[in-house]
């Protein structure tokens, strides 16, 4: 195997870039100066944070921004609407049949939507209103049907995410994305846009896994349970990188120190290798005249 090894370094979705959606932003009343909240009453802030909030400490009247004050107010985690774009993991934004996104951006010339329940996703971008991209990928896999039998007796894999690369970059561009699952929920976790990077081609021997944090707990009567908690992916991969990029790669790889970012390790190919998160290690081996060897460890927010 050696397949594109790309990185996204993700553009962050503000209400000045923000155009139109069709998930309602809705999920509880939206906090309003001088109201009386009692505990546990949860709110919404819209503009700048677009955030859901619980009241912790009751209060009558006075002017507690939730998002200045921590005492009286608990962040909950995003809106629906902004579930699939506040770049953490664990949130997703769901909607009945589609989700429909119009946005405007900077330089974006890729998309990557991550832990999809959808049929298929379409990206259309238009500059001066015109229109000069428009794609569809359609999520539905049936690699492991063989026969007519299987057909109707196998269950349907059905891929969870879906990239799209090779944007042409024009200034100015306004993208619309629809998720689209007809009589069902069309739900995304992640969509990270941005420009890619290629850093170079992937090599057998790259390995995908978990982080498992659930527990063993026991009572005390001796009984064993396991508490079920959240994971997180991990990949490993071994990349060639041309003697010309190596440097390049280098200052590239610091500069997205500590910073989540979708990295596509086999697109196409093996969608367990691609990972929207963190590297926690990496070194370049200087091995042959024309080319160098990265090694990268990153660890996924989900």
């Amino acid at each position: 195997m050696s397949v594109p090894f790309t990185l996204i370094v993700p553009e962050q979705l503000t209400d000045a870039t923000f155009v139109s959606s069709n998930v309602p932003e809705a999920d509880y009343p939206v906090w309003t100066t001088g109201t009386s909240y009692s505990v546990g009453q949860r709110v919404i802030v819209t503009t700048g944070h677009h955030k859901i909030y619980q009241c912790i400490t009751a209060h009558s009247g006075v002017n507690h921004f939730p998002p200045d004050s921590p005492t009286i107010w608990a962040e909950v985690g995003p809106t629906n609407r902004w579930a699939m774009v506040d770049q953490s993991g664990g949130t997703v934004t769901s909607n009945p049949d589609s989700i429909v996104l119009t946005f405007t951006a900077g330089k974006v010339t890729a998309i990557g939507f991550l832990e999809l329940n959808a049929a298929s996703v379409q990206v259309v971008g238009t500059a001066g209103g015109s229109e000069f991209y428009n794609q569809t990928f359609t999520l539905s896999d049936e690699a492991n049907i063989q026969d007519w039998y299987e057909y109707f007796t196998l269950d349907i894999d059905t891929a969870t995410e879906a990239i799209f690369l090779s944007i042409p970059y024009i200034s100015g561009s306004q993208f619309t994305v629809t998720i689209s699952n007809p009589g069902g929920t069309a739900a995304c976790g992640n969509m990270i846009f941005g420009d890619a990077f290629l850093i170079g081609q992937t090599q057998y021997g790259a390995t995908a896994g978990i982080i498992d944090y659930s527990k063993k707990s026991v009572d005390e009567f001796g009984r064993i349970q396991l508490v079920k908690r959240n994971s997180s992916k991990r990949i490993n991969a071994n990349v060639w990188v041309t003697k010309d990029m190596t440097d390049k790669v280098f200052r590239k790889l610091n500069d997205a120190r500590a910073t989540a970012c979708l990295w596509i390790s086999a697109k196409d190919q093996y969608e367990c290798l691609t990972v929207y998160g963190f590297y926690r290690d990496y070194s370049i081996g200087i091995e042959y005249p024309s080319y160098s060897i990265l090694q990268i460890e990153i660890e996924g927010l989900t």
